[in-house]
C-alpha cells in the first residue's frame, strides 16, 4: 500500500488522455507555425500576396484543431463558446507571432493578422461542416467506423464521435 501514491490510477489516466489526445497536436502545430514564422525564409512567390494565402490556410488548420480541442475538452456543452474561444486564441497567437517577427528581422503586417483571423474563423466553421455533413456520410460508407465506435463505447464508456 505504500506505493499507492506513486502511480496514477486508471480513472485519472482516462480523464487525462483526452486532454493530451486533443491538445498535443495543437501544440505541435503551433510550435511548427512559430518556428517557420520566426525563421528567415527566402521563398519566391508564384503570385502576389501568396503569403496571405499561406497564412489563411495554415490558420484555418489551427482553427480546425483548436475548435476540435476546445469542444472536446473544455467546452463540450457550450458549442458557441468553443467557436469564439478558438477564433480568439488562434487570432491572438497569430498577432503575437507578428509582434515577435519584429525582433526576428521579419516584417510586421496587419494584413497577415487579418489573414490569420479569417483563416482561424474558416477553420472553425470547416470543423463544424465536417462534423455535421461529412462524418455521418463516412460512418454510413465505411462500416469499420461503426465497429470502432462500438468498441470505444464498450471499453471507454463514451462515444467515439466525442473524440472526433
Amino acid at each position: 500500500m505504500a506505493n499507492k501514491g506513486k502511480y496514477m490510477d486508471s480513472s485519472k489516466l482516462q480523464r487525462a488522455f483526452p486532454f493530451f489526445y486533443y491538445w498535443l497536436i495543437v501544440f505541435i502545430f503551433m510550435s511548427i507555425i512559430f518556428y517557420y514564422s520566426t525563421t528567415s525564409l527566402k521563398i519566391k512567390p508564384y503570385y502576389p500576396n501568396q503569403d496571405k494565402t499561406l497564412h489563411f490556410v495554415v490558420y484555418a488548420g489551427l482553427g480546425f484543431l483548436m475548435k476540435r480541442a476546445f469542444f472536446n475538452t473544455l467546452f463540450s456543452n457550450k458549442k458557441k463558446v468553443a467557436i469564439y474561444i478558438s477564433i480568439l486564441s488562434a487570432s491572438f497567437f497569430g498577432a503575437s507571432i507578428e509582434v515577435c517577427q519584429i525582433y526576428c528581422n521579419r516584417s510586421f503586417e496587419i494584413a497577415d493578422i487579418i489573414a490569420n483571423s479569417l483563416g482561424a474563423t474558416a477553420g472553425c466553421f470547416l470543423y463544424i461542416f465536417f462534423y455535421k455533413k461529412i462524418y455521418p456520410k463516412m460512418r454510413k460508407k465505411f462500416s469499420i467506423i461503426s465497429k470502432i465506435e462500438k468498441y470505444y463505447e464498450e471499453n471507454r464508456h463514451g462515444s467515439l464521435s466525442d473524440v472526433l
